[in-house]
């Protein structure tokens, strides 16, 4: 669902609808770092319910990036990738928690959250360094 609504975003913003890319201002490594963090707390809150959304949105900013810069709009579609796991690690948490809380389940048994995350982190470190040095 995520894919499939991060190309709809590319097509809505080929046609001029999306919103600009916002980043934090620092350096593109914490900008990714703070999206991929942001993308895991958002799909905790929601159980993933409402990650597509992250993804509908991140496709529209790189489709209006590729009008102006197609360099940096290709950058921007790789640094997607990091956001999947990271999207993928706090949906599992959130779905863990939930059972958890059902008691039905630990959360702290469920180590994928962990490695997906942390595999978030560092691939979006390596990608944010490597694509801005």
């Amino acid at each position: 669902m995520s894919i499939a609504l991060f190309l709809l975003g590319l097509v809505l913003g080929s046609i001029g609808i999306g919103l600009p890319y916002y980043e934090v201002g620092l350096s593109p490594v914490i900008n990714l770092i703070v999206l991929s963090l942001g993308t895991f707390i958002f799909s905790i809150l929601f159980f993933g319910k409402l990650t597509p959304l992250i993804f509908l949105y991140l496709g529209g900013a790189i489709a209006l990036t590729l009008m102006v810069s197609p360099e940096l709009a290709f950058i921007r579609a790789l640094n997607a990738i990091p956001l999947f796991f990271a999207a993928w690690a706090g949906t599992e948490a959130g779905v863990s928690s939930k059972t958890d809380l059902e008691g039905e389940g630990n959360l702290f048994l469920n180590k994928n959250i962990g490695m997906l995350l942390l595999f978030s982190l560092i691939l979006s470190s390596v990608f944010a360094f490597v694509f801005t040095a």
